[in-house]
């Protein structure tokens, strides 16, 4: 399948003889075409395993206003972020390249930050656009959480949609103003 664009041999028949037509019937009248990928990309961020059925159910509503919210403020999110990883890597006298450092195959600190959800999401898939840190660990490290989460940056990466350029400088202006330590 290209994306934008889809390719089926299924016919009216076909499709009405599926046990879950109704629910994509149901869901088709919801959204537009732009809309049903947002809302989709916001329930599969919360359940990967996603069937048909979960979006028609009303917590996938739920999902999407929360996904919703969290892209409309990202800068808001992204800058509160920053805030709460600098003081802590302040207060644990490191400096701002160790957090996208891999160490004893546990992974960059920010990676860690964003599994234990001490950050969103949002944040680790920015700072991965703007410096290419993550790398897909090899298999068995830490279970396959890294993996997961490997993946789930590399794919929503493409939905998070930001001005790198004005959050880069954002964060050179946050480092060189507020935490001056953590720069060296």
């Amino acid at each position: 399948m290209i994306y934008g664009r889809s390719i089926s041999n299924a016919t009216e028949k076909t499709f009405a003889k599926r046990n879950d037509h109704y629910a994509f019937e149901k869901l088709s009248g919801r959204y537009s075409a732009d809309k049903m990928k947002d809302f989709m990309v916001a329930n599969l961020l919360e359940k990967p395993e996603l069937s048909i059925w979960d979006l028609a159910k009303p917590g996938a509503e739920e999902h999407y206003v929360d996904w919703q919210g969290r892209i409309e403020s990202l800068t808001y999110r992204f800058d509160s972020d920053c805030s709460d990883v600098f003081t802590w890597v302040d207060e644990n006298h490191l400096h701002f390249s160790d957090l996208f450092v891999s160490t004893d195959n546990k992974g960059p600190i920010l990676e860690r930050m964003a599994i234990q959800r001490y950050i969103h999401l949002e944040t680790l898939v920015v700072f991965n656009k703007m410096l290419d840190f993550m790398h897909c660990p090899p298999e068995g490290v830490m279970g396959g959480e890294r993996v997961h989460m490997y993946w789930t940056v590399a794919k929503y990466s493409y939905f998070v949609d930001c001005n790198i350029p004005k959050l880069k400088a954002m964060v050179k202006r946050k480092i060189e103003s507020e935490y001056r330590c953590i720069a060296a």
